[in-house]
């Protein structure tokens, strides 16, 4: 799992603070990455991230085989797929 931060809005004086503030505040374990660009970012260009949160399910190949799946439709993508 890797989140990716769209921090860096022009509302923000120091984005990298909030950025760093967050992962702390929400205890998020895994790694994090950000160009503190906003919705500026190349990762949320090449995704078409329009709107947050958004999820993809990438298989090992980078394909995304699910999109903003949570809770159950989460889980059964999952066993769909490690089956």
């Amino acid at each position: 799992m890797i989140g990716v931060s769209l921090d860096g809005n022009s509302n923000q004086t120091d984005p990298k603070s909030d950025w760093k503030q967050a992962i702390k505040e929400d205890q998020l374990i895994w790694s994090q990455i950000s160009n503190l660009n906003y919705f500026n970012d190349t990762i949320s260009k090449a995704y078409n991230v329009r709107s947050l949160p958004a999820s993809f399910l990438l298989d090992s190949k980078g394909v995304i085989v699910g999109k903003n799946l949570n809770g159950n439709s989460l889980e059964d993508k999952l066993k769909e797929l490690l089956n």
